[in-house]
Protein backbone atom coordinates (compact mmCIF):
# COMPACT_ATOMS: atom_id res chain seq x y z
CA UNK A 1 0.00 0.00 0.00
CA UNK A 2 1.20 3.63 -1.07
CA UNK A 3 2.09 5.75 1.86
CA UNK A 4 0.92 9.11 3.15
CA UNK A 5 3.52 10.60 1.54
CA UNK A 6 4.23 8.66 -1.41
CA UNK A 7 0.91 10.50 -2.02
CA UNK A 8 1.81 13.34 -1.75
CA UNK A 9 4.62 13.70 -3.85
CA UNK A 10 2.93 11.96 -6.35
CA UNK A 11 0.38 14.52 -6.21
CA UNK A 12 3.16 17.24 -6.48
CA UNK A 13 4.69 15.66 -9.09
CA UNK A 14 1.71 14.68 -11.07
CA UNK A 15 0.02 18.40 -10.98
CA UNK A 16 3.46 20.03 -12.32
CA UNK A 17 3.76 17.93 -15.08
CA UNK A 18 0.21 18.08 -16.58
CA UNK A 19 0.10 21.68 -15.40
CA UNK A 20 -3.23 21.23 -12.83
CA UNK A 21 -3.44 23.68 -10.10
CA UNK A 22 -4.56 23.92 -6.92
CA UNK A 23 -7.34 26.94 -8.25
CA UNK A 24 -8.92 23.66 -10.51
CA UNK A 25 -8.53 21.22 -7.93
CA UNK A 26 -10.73 23.30 -5.59
CA UNK A 27 -12.84 23.84 -8.44
CA UNK A 28 -13.42 19.92 -9.47
CA UNK A 29 -13.60 18.60 -5.83
CA UNK A 30 -14.64 18.83 -1.92
CA UNK A 31 -11.13 20.04 -1.26
CA UNK A 32 -11.03 23.61 -1.26
CA UNK A 33 -8.49 25.47 -3.56
CA UNK A 34 -6.67 26.85 -0.22
CA UNK A 35 -6.19 23.70 1.20
CA UNK A 36 -5.12 22.41 -2.55
CA UNK A 37 -2.28 25.25 -2.98
CA UNK A 38 -1.02 24.48 0.69
CA UNK A 39 -0.70 20.83 -0.35
CA UNK A 40 0.53 21.11 -3.81
CA UNK A 41 3.36 23.65 -2.10
CA UNK A 42 4.33 21.94 1.01
CA UNK A 43 2.64 23.72 3.29
CA UNK A 44 0.29 21.58 4.68
CA UNK A 45 2.64 19.15 6.04
CA UNK A 46 0.19 16.59 7.62
CA UNK A 47 -2.65 16.59 5.03
CA UNK A 48 -5.34 13.90 5.69
CA UNK A 49 -5.26 10.35 4.24
CA UNK A 50 -9.16 10.84 2.68
CA UNK A 51 -8.03 14.53 1.32
CA UNK A 52 -4.95 13.06 -0.51
CA UNK A 53 -7.25 10.52 -2.01
CA UNK A 54 -9.99 12.79 -3.66
CA UNK A 55 -7.58 14.95 -4.86
CA UNK A 56 -5.45 11.46 -6.12
CA UNK A 57 -8.84 10.65 -7.55
CA UNK A 58 -9.49 13.33 -9.94
CA UNK A 59 -6.17 13.57 -11.31
CA UNK A 60 -7.02 10.31 -12.57
CA UNK A 61 -10.08 11.92 -13.39
CA UNK A 62 -8.41 14.91 -15.46
CA UNK A 63 -5.43 12.66 -16.77
CA UNK A 64 -6.94 9.46 -18.15
CA UNK A 65 -10.83 10.80 -18.79
CA UNK A 66 -13.63 9.31 -17.71
CA UNK A 67 -14.16 5.70 -17.74
CA UNK A 68 -17.17 5.43 -20.65
CA UNK A 69 -14.38 7.47 -22.84
CA UNK A 70 -12.03 4.70 -23.02
CA UNK A 71 -14.55 1.94 -22.99
CA UNK A 72 -16.33 3.99 -25.88
CA UNK A 73 -12.64 4.59 -27.64
CA UNK A 74 -11.68 0.85 -26.92
CA UNK A 75 -15.34 -0.70 -28.31
CA UNK A 76 -15.28 2.08 -31.76
CA UNK A 77 -11.14 0.98 -32.08
CA UNK A 78 -10.80 -2.49 -31.48
CA UNK A 79 -14.44 -3.56 -32.98
CA UNK A 80 -14.31 -1.47 -36.50
CA UNK A 81 -14.41 -3.17 -40.03
CA UNK A 82 -11.36 -4.00 -41.84
CA UNK A 83 -12.76 -1.67 -44.78
CA UNK A 84 -16.06 -0.47 -45.58
CA UNK A 85 -18.61 -2.66 -46.75
CA UNK A 86 -18.81 -2.38 -50.75
CA UNK A 87 -21.65 -0.11 -52.13
CA UNK A 88 -23.68 -2.52 -53.93
CA UNK A 89 -22.95 -6.26 -55.36
CA UNK A 90 -22.62 -5.54 -59.50
CA UNK A 91 -24.33 -2.13 -59.63
CA UNK A 92 -22.97 1.10 -60.26
CA UNK A 93 -23.11 4.09 -57.39
CA UNK A 94 -24.51 6.73 -60.26
CA UNK A 95 -26.87 3.55 -61.35
CA UNK A 96 -28.41 3.38 -57.62
CA UNK A 97 -31.75 5.22 -56.54
CA UNK A 98 -31.10 8.70 -54.65
CA UNK A 99 -32.82 6.85 -51.57
CA UNK A 100 -29.91 4.20 -51.92
CA UNK A 101 -27.42 6.91 -52.91
CA UNK A 102 -27.91 8.76 -49.05
CA UNK A 103 -28.44 5.59 -47.09
CA UNK A 104 -24.95 4.84 -48.37
CA UNK A 105 -23.14 7.97 -47.69
CA UNK A 106 -25.39 8.15 -44.31
CA UNK A 107 -23.45 5.07 -42.99
CA UNK A 108 -19.84 5.85 -44.04
CA UNK A 109 -20.79 9.20 -42.94
CA UNK A 110 -21.48 7.90 -39.15
CA UNK A 111 -18.73 5.33 -39.41
CA UNK A 112 -16.09 8.26 -40.31
CA UNK A 113 -17.63 10.54 -37.68
CA UNK A 114 -17.04 7.35 -35.22
CA UNK A 115 -13.97 6.65 -36.22
CA UNK A 116 -12.99 10.18 -36.13
CA UNK A 117 -14.20 10.48 -32.25
CA UNK A 118 -12.89 7.20 -31.03
CA UNK A 119 -8.80 8.68 -32.84
CA UNK A 120 -9.45 11.99 -30.84
CA UNK A 121 -10.01 10.68 -27.82
CA UNK A 122 -7.54 8.14 -27.92
CA UNK A 123 -4.76 11.01 -28.90
CA UNK A 124 -6.07 12.83 -25.61
CA UNK A 125 -4.64 9.93 -23.34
Amino acid sequence: MITKEEKLALIKKISAENDISAYLIGQNTSISASSAHKILNGGQENPRTKTLNIILEFLEQEIAGPENDYAWCTKHLNNRPSKFTPIALGSNFDDLKIDEKLNILDKKLNYMNDMMQAILISQKK
